[in-house]
């Protein structure tokens, strides 16, 4: 990930060093499997933050939060209004409340129209956060996510060889222990300085192989 976003307003300085990552994709018929290896010089745990109404539902404003976005019918680039549709995803990854260590905070942030996803059985967001396996470990340089995505969670994308797909990653920095929101990150969008949010246009294609 080497597409690097900074807020206006950031008026901080971007040392060497200060945040990288790289990532990978497997999947079988079962499963998706995503593995994000970071480096941070500055990794900030505010547990404060969990004091906040739905807090939840908030995972981005945490130091190391993950935007996972899946574009399920790969049409975002034909969709004029350049924007989200009923066949997108955005779900959100962090550390646990705890600030160890194990599994993290998981939260489905925007779904696909439930007829296209098993209908009126299509996953709550409850069941999501707590079937939607991500295990979140510190290390010495940064931290490492690995998530498994069910089959289930990401209808109607279909887990098969061929079937292609918008996916987008963004991943939020945060060096000052004040500020309450992350100014800074990395992100997979194909325009250089760009976020991934209301932007499936700019998700590269997934195209799964074996």
């Amino acid at each position: 990930m080497n597409n690097r976003v900074v807020s206006k307003n950031y008026k901080g300085e971007l040392p060497a060093g200060d945040q990288s990552a790289r990532f990978r994709v497997a999947w079988d018929e079962e499963n998706l499997y995503l593995r994000v290896e970071v480096e941070d010089d500055r990794f900030l745990v505010s547990p404060e933050l969990w004091e906040r109404p739905k807090a939840e539902n908030s995972l981005w404003v945490h130091d190391g939060a993950l935007e996972v976005y899946f574009d399920t019918g790969a049409d975002g680039r034909t969709n004029l209004e350049k924007t989200f549709d009923d066949d997108d995803y955005r779900y959100d990854f962090s550390i646990s409340k705890t600030g160890e260590s194990g599994p993290g905070q998981v939260n489905r942030f925007r779904e696909v129209y439930h007829q296209l996803a098993d209908g009126i059985h299509m996953p709550t967001k409850a069941e999501v956060a707590e079937k939607v396996v991500s295990d979140f470990q510190r290390t010495e340089t940064g931290y490492t996510y690995t998530i498994t995505f069910g089959q289930r969670y990401l209808e109607p994308l279909m887990l098969r060889k061929g079937f292609t797909s918008g996916f987008a990653l963004y991943l939020h920095d945060n060096d000052e222990p004040m500020l309450g929101y992350c100014p800074k990150g990395l992100s997979l969008a194909t325009q250089a300085g760009a976020a991934c949010d209301y932007h499936p246009e700019l998700w590269p294609l997934m195209i799964l192989s074996e």
